[in-house]
């Protein structure tokens, strides 16, 4: 009787062994195939064209040359803008600071300047029609 009781826990170990072991596998082939699926397939072949795909930008309601022709016009503006402003000179800080220190010698705070602009408020208001 001992013999069998024996060889009937050997032979149970080795199934729930082999029980968990195949739960093991199943539980990893499931977490890979899962992985896996969200991998992107990469094609082997890849296609090269012989002509170039020309593609442009063209507003509803114009046609290629009229939309090239106000961009033309935006760019000429641009151009013209950053001429303007081209021509004036900023004074640089250090070069202020260098002639400030020499008009004001010893006066520290001497010297203030305000910032330039065009002034538009009249010379004689009348605020008698505003009331």
């Amino acid at each position: 009787m001992n013999h069998f009781m024996f060889s009937f826990t050997n032979h149970f170990s080795f199934f729930t062994l082999t029980r968990n072991m195949m739960k093991s596998f199943f539980a990893i082939l499931l977490i890979l195939s899962a992985t896996l699926a969200y991998v992107p397939v990469v094609p082997s072949v890849v296609r090269v064209s012989s002509s170039s795909l020309k593609m442009g930008y063209v507003p509803d309601g114009l046609t290629a040359e009229e939309y090239e022709m106000i961009k033309a016009q935006k760019e000429k503006a641009v151009a013209e803008r950053k001429q303007k402003f081209k021509n004036k000179t900023y004074e640089d800080l250090s070069e202020w600071l260098k002639k400030r220190d020499a008009k004001y010698p010893g006066q520290p705070g001497a010297g203030h300047t305000f910032a330039k602009v065009v002034d538009r408020t009249p010379k004689n208001p009348d605020f008698s029609k505003n009331v």
